[in-house]
């Protein structure tokens, strides 16, 4: 839209300079000469300002996508998603939803949307795709954060097992075990302070050292203090299931 109002007036602006302002100097020698080389620099001027547009997106440490190994054409709604992205709303921070099926289109969101976090939500039988997605995310863009959660990766702290194999080999940020509701915001607004995120509950991260951070998993026993999920985040689904109960009894 913006783009587009900013064409409009500039095509109007060299019009009136090339047309309308020579009635008024229609002495000036070689008027219309000016004038044209004027709007050839000002076409090449606004040109030249959409490719460096282009090529420089802005950051938006705000806004989180996350990516769902949830088939797109399921019925099931990604209860868990949907709570975090309604938390993160409620505290002022934004988010996307794709689906790791529709890879394309997850190069595509975050390619134009540049976000300053990139969450995935696994359980123990796709977490080796994610990790090899995440690879490949970090290959091709390098600025957003990578983080995991799930029941996978709940169930892995529980087991005690590949923590310190996912930090040292994948480019992942942070782990979240147990309930993300607060951990996840707490997260994102220590980084946006820039304060450290050691400590959190619910966060695991690595330390410069290369040692771990660990921290106990959340567990939220009153789930009404917080929103409810957002609705829209369905993408258009006219039917939608959701379950009833919260988590994974294999944890």
């Amino acid at each position: 839209m913006l783009n587009s109002v900013v064409l409009t007036l500039t095509c109007a602006a060299i019009l009136f300079w090339t047309f309308v302002s020579p009635i008024s100097y229609a002495e000036t020698p070689d008027y219309h000469g000016k004038s044209l080389h004027m709007g050839k620099v000002i076409i090449l001027l606004v040109v030249s300002l959409e490719r460096l547009r282009q090529r420089i997106k802005v950051f938006r440490r705000d806004l989180v996508v996350f990516i769902s190994s949830e088939p797109s054409t399921s019925t099931e709604v990604p209860l868990g998603i949907l709570k975090l992205e309604a938390c993160l709303k409620e505290a002022g921070f934004k988010s996307d939803l794709v689906y790791i099926e529709r890879w394309p289109e997850v190069l595509e969101t975050i390619g134009e949307t540049n976000p300053g976090y990139i969450g995935f939500s696994v359980t123990s039988e796709d977490l080796e795709e994610a990790l090899v997605f995440a690879q490949e995310l970090h290959r091709e863009f390098k600025t957003p954060k990578i983080l995991f959660g799930g029941k996978g990766i709940s169930i892995l702290y529980n087991k005690g097992e590949r923590i310190k194999d996912i930090f040292d080999n994948y480019p992942v940020d942070a782990l979240f075990v147990g309930d993300a509701e607060e951990s996840l915001v707490r997260f994102i607004e220590a980084l946006r302070k820039g304060e450290s995120v050691e400590g959190i509950d619910g966060v695991i991260c690595q330390r410069s050292d290369g040692s771990i951070s660990l921290t106990a998993p959340v567990e939220i026993e009153n789930l009404d203090r917080y929103p409810f999920a957002i609705r829209s985040a369905r993408k258009g689904r006219r039917i939608a299931q959701m379950e009833t109960s919260k988590g994974c009894y294999g944890i």
